[in-house]
């Protein structure tokens, strides 16, 4: 199906399927689909919203765009403050040490080379020897040694 078929269906107030949905995300993350064609169909979701089955079919397409860390090894509960970043974007560095204080592991991915905003890291890249980008090996075994991770993709 071409994107173009998708964006009309639910511009018209269809209901994406699995399948449907699944080709947008596989497109954005291959590059496949143009910034217009993702614009747009974002536009219709927004405006025409996401039923339970789509949102569910959205969420789960996009958890398994990537790789899946696998965390079951660290017994202690495990939250993430994500962010879509934005001028505001401080909460992050107050909120991830409260939460790991309170026996919370907090692994934190952050976006980089973002030209329009100012990321976490960009933050945190002012502080002396803070390094952010590590392999998944040490985020993991930093995660069950200390609580939290902050780590590029």
């Amino acid at each position: 199906m071409r994107p173009q078929e998708i964006i009309r269906k639910k511009r018209d107030g269809g209901a994406l399927s699995t399948d449907e949905i699944g080709l947008f995300v596989d497109g954005v993350t291959r590059g496949t689909w143009a910034d217009y064609q993702i614009s747009a169909l974002v536009m219709a979701m927004f405006l025409r919203g996401l039923d339970d089955p789509e949102q569910e079919a959205l969420t789960r397409a996009m958890l398994y765009s990537g790789e899946v860390l696998d965390l079951s090894d660290i017994e202690l509960p495990v939250a993430d403050k994500h962010s879509t970043g934005g001028v505001g974007d401080k909460t992050a560095l107050v909120l991830a040490p409260l939460a790991m204080a309170s026996g919370v592991v907090v692994p934190m991915m952050c976006g980089v080379e973002q030209e329009y905003v100012i990321t976490t890291l960009d933050k945190l890249s002012a502080v002396p020897g803070f390094k952010s980008h590590m392999t998944i090996q040490h985020f993991v075994e930093q995660l069950a040694r200390v609580g939290g991770a902050i780590a590029d993709q």
